[in-house]
């Protein structure tokens, strides 16, 4: 469109915060769609001076938009930043403000003009696991002094930060105790960098709660690395210096990073543990660390003590299914595998294989006609947001996307999807009939760009064309110019060392970063790179794809000391992300073998069984 350079420019203007540049550039989008986009980089630039007068003018310009959202956001904190609590109360209801900051300067708002009631939005902010916003600080220290947060919370809150090892928020959260119960931050500092030593060659003293608050924090830390070593550390003699509620807890934790490590004791740390509380991942692990046993009634105890909304959970219910099978219940374990079956989903399909069921891709009902995309495409936000992906300003098109299709039926997200087609935004596309819930279009959902690109590069190398696609679809969604956060390129996400390793392998010289968004140039080294995990990985699908998100050498590790049902291995992987990752890699790929037109596969032999590494083989045989 005419205008886009200026809109570019502007964009490039907001990012280095320079208001002199960013006006003239503002001086040429008159009339562009992103016109919004450029008045509210304005105001956000110059928030700190802005009037309300010119806030009111923009919200009434873009109504019901996700910019007049951010911009009421910002707003709030502005109006905080001045300490105008009438003004702040009077444009923002206290409903209004959907994150811990913003509570806290509404909380606060309340209390500056008269309201006594406890600031619930400090509260809220107090049981995230992180920093507490400098917001809600005036908030904490009113709810500490009233006697509303007792030294119990402020010791629970630590806890959970430490779990994390979070040592600045621990520090802040430190200071609302008595400054006689505060712990040495320089022993923290200690048993955060080297547990076991701190453990092991300082004399300990025991006497206060911080004191064992520090050991409790220096178990955890060594129980990540060697659980066996930390509970042998926490021997009779230490524990008899704890309460049976503080040995519950060291149990726990230990006995989690116990079951993540696939250690074989950590199902006795756990009974160890008992009867202390256990939170959602504690639970999930100890059911994961008796799926790894396979022992089959253990996890069945463990699934029945997890809270309802955790049974429910597809996951669970097929490994509860799983669970009734082993114990020969065939009538109870086909109820549970009916009741998730019809899930187009990994678990889903792992359930109604059990029950017999092939894949059937559900048929397309429903084409969106030239009518509904025009419909469609006539929507502002939806108009903006492709603007926005064009310019490739991608954060501000996903928000934008995101805001206008929220409440979208089955029928106007599919003739979205079909308007983000024919754009080329392709994650859109997909993401738009990802979400459908009666109509469905899985032509659209497992599309294939760049189509003979894959298939190509997937026959030469002798690879699964549909895992293949199955990758890429996970990685990027087959965006072209994408770049994680982390670092990772293209359509294949690679890292750019590990595209120059491969590009050296292959011998190719001169290979520059800005070459890996070539989808050709991606997909070949991705592909290749998905050869070498296979040949170096017993040509095992599920172990090339836990590879390729989280490295060959853990992949390896994850093996067992016996051969091991896939499934089991996939959902003992102690990543969640690479665990989520394998699991819709290879659902997507027997997903694209049936729209493909592909021998049908199945998904457990997608998973097949995990060998366990030759080297522990050989061990065992000698």
């Amino acid at each position: 469109m005419p205008g886009d350079d200026a809109i570019a420019k502007a964009a490039e203007a907001y990012r280095a915060g320079d208001a002199k540049q960013l006006a003239e550039a503002a001086s040429a989008v008159h009339g562009h769609i992103l016109e919004a986009y450029v008045d509210y980089w304005q105001l956000q630039l110059g928030i700190q001076d802005a009037n309300p007068d010119a806030v009111h003018a923009f919200l009434q310009r873009y109504p019901g938009t996700v910019l007049a959202q951010q911009l009421k956001s910002d707003w709030i904190r502005e109006l905080g930043r001045r300490e105008q609590w009438q003004a702040l109360l009077a444009e923002h209801p206290v409903e209004k403000a959907d994150d811990a900051e913003g509570l806290c300067l509404l909380a606060r708002a309340r209390l500056n003009t008269g309201e006594k009631t406890a600031p619930l939005g400090a509260r809220g902010a107090w049981e995230q696991t992180r920093a507490l916003p400098d917001d809600c600080l005036p908030l904490v220290e009113k709810l500490v002094a009233n006697g509303e947060l007792k030294e119990s919370d402020i010791w629970l809150r630590v806890r959970h930060l430490l779990q994390i090892n979070d040592l600045e928020a621990a520090r802040q959260t430190y200071g609302y105790l008595p400054s006689r119960e505060q712990p040495n931050f320089h022993a923290l500092a200690l048993a955060s960098a080297g547990p076991q030593h701190y453990l092991e060659h300082r004399k300990l003293a025991l006497s206060t709660r911080a004191d064992r608050e520090t050991v409790i924090f220096a178990l955890e830390r060594l129980a990540r690395e060697d659980p066996g070593e930390a509970g042998a550390l926490f021997d009779r003699r230490m524990q008899a210096k704890f309460s049976l509620a503080d040995q519950g807890y060291v149990f726990t934790r230990i006995a989690l990073h116990a079951a993540r490590g696939h250690r074989p004791e950590a199902l006795a740390w756990y009974t160890l543990a008992e009867p202390a509380p256990l939170n959602d991942e504690e639970l999930a692990w100890r059911a994961r660390a008796a799926l790894r046993e396979e022992r089959w009634t253990e996890l069945e105890r463990s699934i029945e003590q997890m809270p309802v909304r955790m049974r429910r959970q597809p996951g669970w219910v097929y490994w509860s299914g799983r669970a009734a099978q082993a114990r020969g219940e065939v009538d109870l374990a086909r109820e549970r595998f009916t009741s998730i079956a019809d899930e187009m989903s990994y678990y889903g399909r792992l359930a109604a294989e059990e029950l017999g069921m092939p894949l059937e891709i559900p048929p397309r009902v429903y084409s969106p006609s030239p009518e509904d995309v025009e419909e469609v495409s006539r929507e502002p936000a939806l108009q903006r947001a492709i603007a926005l992906f064009q310019l490739d300003l991608r954060p501000e098109g996903l928000r934008e996307w995101s805001w206008a299709t929220r409440n979208y039926d089955d029928r106007h997200l599919l003739a979205a999807g079909e308007l983000a087609r024919r754009a080329e935004i392709w994650d859109r596309a997909i993401n738009a009939a990802d979400r459908t819930h009666d109509i469905h279009d899985f032509g659209l959902r497992y599309m294939t760009p760049y189509f003979e690109t894959f298939i190509q590069q997937a026959r030469r190398l002798g690879l699964e064309d549909s895992w293949v696609l199955g990758v890429a679809r996970q990685e990027s969604r087959f965006v072209a110019n994408i770049r994680s956060s982390a670092g990772a390129i293209g359509v294949m996400q690679l890292m750019p060392a590990t595209a120059k390793l491969v590009a050296k392998h292959l011998g190719m010289k001169g290979l520059k970063t800005g070459d890996m968004v070539d989808v050709d140039t991606n997909v070949m080294l991705g592909t290749n790179y998905l050869r070498e995990m296979l040949d170096r990985l017993d040509g095992h699908l599920l172990l090339a794809s836990a590879a390729y998100n989280a490295g060959p050498i853990r992949a390896d590790q994850w093996r067992g000391e016996r051969p091991i049902e896939g499934a089991i291995y996939a959902e003992t992987i102690p990543f969640n992300e690479t665990r989520d990752y394998v699991q819709k890699v290879l659902f997507n790929a027997a997903c694209y073998a049936a729209i493909l037109g592909r021998e049908p596969i199945q998904l457990k032999t997608l998973l097949g069984t995990v060998q366990p590494h030759p080297s522990t083989i050989a061990d065992n045989r000698q």
